[in-house]
């Protein structure tokens, strides 16, 4: 009788522990949002499906700390976040995450290599799990890449040094010239022995690009004069003995380097993709009537009439 009445002693201290019977099952809870549902105690793991907010969930159980809580949803097994399940007490709904020990959630371990040969067979990434599988279950950061360097800023292209002008002069007093060619409007007018700067010539050395009192323009070679050996000689006929470059000329470029201001620019379209020589714009010429009498050929005193009157 004794041994009758110790047995049932210890079966009611047993039913009256707090938490027993919450251990023996899993706990039902509530999914507070919509999550997604991982397939490993963090976000970094692949993404098995996503949970709707207020669809009922089985904890089995929660990591330490109850940070990450694994649940199964219809037929799905993953892992929440412990904030994102509430599980009822007393008429209330508590999160696990604090408050994971009065409602009893048991602490689990994970263990990649057993819990995805369990639940992720057939998952397309299971072949690759050996990124995550590591030491202790947990996961393993793939080897961090190293950082780029950082980009070696490239060097300055180097500054192409201005042309400087030869000295020289001009012979005689002439039109600074717009262009290679007297149709080239002008740009001012040089007195005789004007100094210049000269910075090349076109083939030939008929024409020379020169300066003139900050003023940029073209001159006739036979007009410009420079010094050869100490003897000033005429650049058109010395030129290739003479440290002259031989340059191009372009109207767009030039123009728009040193002619935006004046009047004829915006009428450069005329000389745009001319030659050296431009016609300038016929002019009209006046021409008188012609009169022609009808007697004017008929015999050779024509300039007089029977009268003695003079056509």
């Amino acid at each position: 009788m004794r041994r009758i009445l110790a047995t049932t002693g210890m079966l009611i201290a047993a039913a009256t522990l707090p938490g027993a019977a919450a251990h023996a099952q899993a706990a039902q809870g509530i999914v507070v949002g919509n999550v997604n549902l991982w397939s490993g105690p963090g976000s970094d793991y692949p993404r098995v499906s996503a949970l709707p907010a207020g669809v009922a969930v089985t904890v089995a159980g929660c990591v330490d700390g109850w940070s990450w809580c694994d649940v199964a949803y219809a037929d799905a097994r993953g892992w929440v976040p412990g904030e994102a399940i509430t599980v009822e007490r007393e008429g209330r709904q508590l999160p696990v995450r604090g408050h994971g020990a009065e409602l009893a959630i048991p602490i689990v371990t994970y263990s990649l290599a057993s819990y995805w040969d369990e639940h992720y067979r057939t998952r397309p990434w299971y072949a690759d799990r050996d990124r995550w599988a590591g030491q202790g279950g947990q996961r393993v950061a793939s080897p961090p890449s190293p950082a780029p360097s950082p980009p070696v800023p490239a060097a300055p292209p180097p500054v192409a040094e201005a042309p400087q002008p030869i000295a020289g002069y001009v012979t005689t007093g002439v039109n600074l010239r717009a262009g290679p060619s007297v149709a080239y409007p002008r740009v001012t007018t040089l007195p005789a022995g004007a100094p210049i700067g000269i910075f090349g010539c076109v083939e030939g050395w008929t024409w020379c690009d020169v300066v003139y009192g900050g003023l940029r323009g073209w001159i006739a070679g036979n007009y410009v004069s420079s010094l050869e050996e100490g003897r000033p000689v005429i650049v058109q006929q010395a030129g290739p003995r003479l440290p002259v470059p031989i340059v191009t000329f372009a109207v767009g470029p030039y123009w728009d380097s040193y002619y935006r201001g004046w009047p004829w620019y915006r009428d450069r379209a005329r000389w745009v993709g001319a030659p050296h020589y431009v016609a300038p714009w016929p002019r009209r010429t006046y021409r008188p009537p012609y009169y022609h009498h009808p007697r004017y050929y008929q015999r050779w005193d024509h300039r007089w009439d029977r009268r003695g009157r003079r056509y």
